[in-house]
């Protein structure tokens, strides 16, 4: 059993682009690097996971602050905190490999800056309805997705 089984998901969004000629997946339960056969230790290996971490938790540090600024600010405050969460976010979500659970150090601090982040995003919501800042409501999207991966049907929590 796959720990993220997202092969029927890409093959579904393939379909429905008409773009199935030009898509392969490969998945693997036999890797080896070097002497290397663990698979946490094998993540660790390929992708920097330390650096992921350290955005993640500049991310976590802003989205904290942020969470509190955010609690009486005013309309050009509030988008001038998107702003800079928008910023973080991006730069901690590009390089992660979004990597299941069982691959990661634990506790992760990708789970509780993307949370983080879902609280700003749910206080930025909360402003009337003629000030709410429609520039970044892809973000909103993906920020609730990616704090709450399991109801997304991702089934990662990361």
């Amino acid at each position: 059993m796959l720990a993220n089984p997202l092969e029927p998901h890409v093959r579904e969004v393939a379909t429905e682009l008409g773009v199935t000629d030009y898509v392969t997946t490969l998945t693997t339960t036999d890797l080896t690097i070097g002497n290397i056969v663990a698979p946490r230790e094998l993540a660790e290996r390929l992708w920097s996971l330390d650096r992921v971490a350290a955005d993640h938790r500049r991310l976590l540090d802003i989205a904290e602050h942020s969470l509190q600024a955010l609690r009486g600010a005013t309309h050009i405050e509030a988008l001038t905190i998107a702003i800079e969460l928008t910023a973080a976010f991006t730069n901690a979500v590009e390089p992660d490999p979004l990597l299941p659970p069982q691959l990661l150090p634990q506790p992760w601090v990708g789970t509780a800056a993307r949370a983080a982040v879902a609280a700003c995003w749910s206080e930025l919501l909360k402003s009337k309805p003629s000030e709410k800042i429609r520039l970044f409501r892809w973000y909103s999207d993906v920020a609730a997705e990616v704090s709450n991966p399991m109801a997304a049907g991702r089934g990662q929590d990361t």
